[in-house]
Order: structure tokens, then C-alpha cells, then sequence
């Protein structure tokens, strides 16, 4: 995701490659990022020429890492965390006055159509909060919450959404198999309704039942499928999954 975002930013053109120093432990992964950007293993004092700092890492490991940095910056400098579960209040209790952002983006990221929650902590100024608005926005939509609480929510249905549409692909893949297609037939089929139906609910003034119910006229095949998802309660077994990746989100921070 860091890789993501980083790529979002240089296309965007909201930082020069000259602007970003990236620290990875991992050299394959550099593989991934801009050959132009400078970057490090551990001497983390070179943290102190920067305005911006990304913490890309894995929650079990944001705390080690704010410690490392913690001697390098100062308090003009703004920590954006983007690790799942872990709260502003947790990093802050190794960084107590820093100006902190807890943020939550999403796959599509990487191809400039993400979607990312975020929030700040009460050291982050009117101004700032605008500069992170412009430097999370480049991977696709931002959103600020004024409650950090949310963003767990955020984390079940935007952060984890893309696995949850990708698994209804897979299974109208599987379905069509079944029926008859072939997979170089019904790969298509299945991408571009995904593409279709999502880029008119985006343009629409209708809701998603609305359109829901043009496509399931009375008496068709469309209202034939539906009736099977509504006696199988696939709505609850969806609001289920989502209680359930809020709860692990939660826990993560414990």
C-alpha cells in the first residue's frame, strides 16, 4: 500500500521524486517504487529534513517504529499511520505532541481509485488537515471523519470491500462455469457488468435498490435470482462478514 500511495503521489504530481526518501528493510519490494526516489535501510535521522511521514508498516510493528522515529522529528512534523486497527491515541503514546493521522485506504489505491477514511489528532491545524486532504486524495476519494472511531468501520466496508466484490466475481465465475461458459466467455462477462453496474450507480440519481428493481422486473429471471439470495438471507450473511472484520479491526489495537 505504501508503494501504492507513493506511486499515486508522483503521478499526481502532488511530490517530486526528489521529495520522498523511503525507508524498506525488504530491498525486493523497492522493486515496486520509482528508481528515482532516494531511499534507506535504518539511519533514520534524515527523517528530520521531512515534513510528512508514512507509517506503511504492519500494525504489530507501528510501535517499534514510531519509537525509531521519535527522536527525529519535530513537532511541525505530521505521522500519517496507515496501519489497520491501531489508534492515534495508541501511536501517540509513543509520540505524545506529534501531530497524528490515522488513515485508512484501499486496493484500488494503486490505480488512482481508491478509497481512503481518515482522521486527526487535535495537534493537526485547519491547514494541515487540508494538506493531508490533498496528499490522501491523490490515490482516489478521501474522506476526513471528525470521529477516529469510524474508521474501523471504514476498514470493514471500504478497506476490505474490494475482497468482498472480488468474491462475488469469483463466484458468478464459478456459476457460469457451471452453466455452461467457458472461462474465456465468462470472465468478460462478469468484469464489465462489475465495471458497468458500478460506474452507473456512480452516475445515477437512483439508489442501488432502485436499480436493483429496474433490472428485476415482475415475473423475469432477474427476480427469480434474487428471490434465492433473500431466502438464503445474503444480506445478513453480508452484514455478518462486515460485524466481523469491524471486530477484528477493533481488536487489532488491543
Amino acid at each position: 500500500m505504501g508503494s501504492a500511495m507513493i506511486n499515486a503521489w508522483l503521478d499526481k504530481d502532488v511530490f517530486k521524486p526528489a521529495d520522498i526518501l523511503v525507508y524498506e528493510k525488504h530491498p525486493e519490494k523497492l522493486k515496486a517504487i520509482s528508481s528515482k526516489l532516494k531511499t534507506e535501510k535504518g539511519d533514520y535521522s534524515k527523517i528530520k529534513n521531512y515534513d510528512v511521514i508514512l507509517l506503511a508498516v504492519k500494525p504489530k510493528d507501528i510501535l517499534e517504529v514510531a519509537k525509531n522515529i521519535k527522536p527525529h522529528i519535530s513537532s511541525k512534523t505530521i505521522v500519517i499511520s496507515i496501519a489497520a486497527g491501531i489508534t492515534i491515541k495508541r501511536i501517540a503514546s509513543v509520540l505524545p505532541k506529534a501531530k497524528i493521522v490515522r488513515a485508512m485506504p484501499n486496493m484500488p489505491a494503486q490505480i488512482g481509485m481508491g478509497v481512503v477514511g481518515w482522521s486527526a489528532n487535535k495537534f493537526v491545524t485547519t491547514k494541515e488537515k487540508e494538506i493531508v486532504q490533498t496528499i490522501l486524495k491523490a490515490t482516489g476519494y478521501a474522506v476526513c471523519l471528525s470521529d477516529e472511531s469510524k474508521i474501523n468501520a471504514v476498514s470493514a466496508i471500504s478497506g476490505s470491500g474490494p475482497a468482498y466484490v472480488f468474491y462475488f466475481m469469483e463466484a458468478l465465475f464459478e456459476a457460469g462455469r457451471k452453466i455452461g461458459l467457458i472461462e474465456k466467455e465468462v470472465i468478460p462477462l462478469v468484469l464489465c457488468t462489475f465495471t458497468g453496474a458500478s460506474a452507473m450507480a456512480s452516475l445515477s440519481d437512483f439508489s442501488p435498490k432502485e436499480l436493483r428493481n429496474q433490472v428485476a422486473c415482475k415475473g423475469g429471471t432477474t427476480e427469480e435470482a434474487i428471490k434465492i439470495f433473500d431466502r438464503k438471507k445474503i444480506k445478513q450473511i453480508i452484514f455478518e462478514g462486515v460485524r466481523a472484520a469491524l471486530k477484528k479491526s477493533e481488536k487489532l489495537n488491543k
